[in-house]
């Protein structure tokens, strides 16, 4: 037997359980001194580095946003902040990762639109979107431009769709993954516009606009930020924005929406994700960290040299949000009958 003082009693246990209390007290110890000055976890969040996974391949502009981002909560809280980068699958291999992360606050997930669209695309997955994720924050959102080939006649949408139903399945473009926006973008307007144009997969964008450029695709809808700089360079027509709003580097361009087709609207976006299951004060906590490092002066001027537009929305709205996206893709997959690549 042992003897364990508890306050002014003395308690007699057998050995093997006193060393069992005496591992919880000093693990009970350890605790409380990782959350002071207080006693709750998340008044001394952080107190070790944030995992932010990206299941994107290093060097995109999901990468590139998710890395400057990072930098700026690390500069803010302290600690570092690490870039996972767990690519394939169509974003699913690092989601799969991300879902079975503790739900604490130090592992985040930084994903593209497509998050939205994977249970339309896939049967089965080894997660689910809607029950494993909890949505954080839009982070921001970026129109496609609907581009030509220079040797096409057409200058306008509106001529496109013309020439395009002139010539039935003669026209075609090319776009990213299936979940991607350049594709969704594509089958969008070939729905709304009712045109029949072929549609050739690309497993990269710098791919597609090389081979728009050469003559072998007549046109396509490359994000803005990958095609900017060639259409400034007289190397592509600009005919259409995708989003609600004209480029402020295009004022001359206007919205397919106001073009020729009205309603369309496609733009891609990064959203901040965490694992289900987080307590709302840490849930609160890391939201804020990472809003407050994207309206930091630098940030916000790096999204609008991009033709990017900040997000911030709350975690209800961006929940909402999420849910409207994938009502919205899911008919849009099924109407143009996607199958995963």
């Amino acid at each position: 037997m042992s003897t364990i003082r508890y306050s002014s009693r003395v308690l007699r246990v057998p050995r093997s359980t006193s060393v069992m209390l005496a591992v919880a007290i000093v693990a009970s110890a350890s605790s409380w001194a990782q959350s002071a000055p207080g006693t709750r976890p998340v008044d001394n969040y952080p107190s070790r580095p944030i995992r932010v996974i990206v299941p994107v391949p290093v060097g995109g502009a999901t990468d590139i946003l998710a890395r400057a981002l990072g930098q700026k909560v690390s500069e803010n809280v302290g600690r570092p902040v690490i870039v996972d980068n767990r690519a394939g699958g169509n974003t699913t291999i690092g989601l799969a990762l991300a879902a079975k992360a503790p739900p604490d606050g130090y592992t985040v997930i930084f994903a593209p639109n497509s998050f939205a669209v994977l249970p339309s695309l896939y049967e089965k997955l080894p997660f689910d979107v809607f029950k494993d994720f909890e949505p954080l924050t839009l982070v921001a959102s970026l129109p496609n431009v609907l581009v030509v080939n220079l040797s096409l006649p057409a200058r306008s949408v509106k001529e496109l769709i013309a020439l395009a139903k002139a010539k039935p399945g003669q026209l075609n473009l090319g776009t990213g993954g299936a979940g991607g926006t350049t594709r969704l973008s594509a089958e969008l307007f070939k729905l709304m516009a009712g045109v029949d144009i072929a549609v050739i997969p690309y497993k990269g964008g710098s791919l597609t606009l090389t081979d728009l450029m050469g003559g072998q695709l007549q046109l396509g809808f490359p994000d803005a930020l990958a095609v900017l700089s060639f259409v400034k360079a007289g190397r592509l027509r600009p005919l259409g924005v995708t989003g609600r709003q004209r480029l402020a580097s295009l004022p001359d361009v206007p919205t397919v929406s106001e073009a020729a087709v009205p309603g369309y609207d496609s733009v891609g976006w990064y959203g901040l994700f965490a694992p289900a299951g987080m307590s709302k004060e840490i849930r609160n906590r890391v939201y804020s960290e990472f809003v407050k490092a994207m309206r930091t002066p630098d940030i916000v001027e790096k999204l609008s040299s991009q033709e990017a537009m900040l997000g911030g929305s709350t975690p209800e709205e961006f929940t909402a949000y999420v849910h409207t996206e994938h009502a919205k893709w899911s008919k849009v997959v099924k109407a143009a009958g996607i199958k995963p690549d």
